[in-house]
């Protein structure tokens, strides 16, 4: 059902392990960054990073999102922001983040 969901989803949608590999895209990823999910699986959450910032930030908020929920009783962390993202195409774009991570 989920995995429904995310296919039918007009956003783009990323899933990350708890190391910040990427382990599934969505279609809309695709048809926004031009990678296919077969090129992005396994690979680091700032691959598609637009600057070493963005790279920095989205890696440091999922290593926060693991460490607070190891070290909390919440099985619950969001975090959301906007960063530059690079298209296949090397295009730069303005991506819009929505982090939600579960202990469950």
């Amino acid at each position: 059902m989920l995995r429904a969901a995310t296919e039918q989803s007009p956003a783009s949608v990323i899933i990350y392990n708890d190391t910040g590999k990427i382990i599934y895209t969505n279609m809309k990823f695709t048809v926004i960054t031009g990678y296919e999910t077969d090129e992005m699986i396994g690979k680091d959450a700032g691959l598609i990073a637009g600057s070493d910032y963005s790279a920095q930030l989205l890696n440091e908020a999922i290593s926060d999102a693991v460490i607070s929920l190891k070290l909390s009783d919440d099985n619950l962390w969001e975090w959301h922001g906007e960063l530059e993202n690079r298209k296949k195409s090397g295009e730069i774009i303005l991506g819009k983040y929505f982090l939600i991570c579960s202990s469950r």
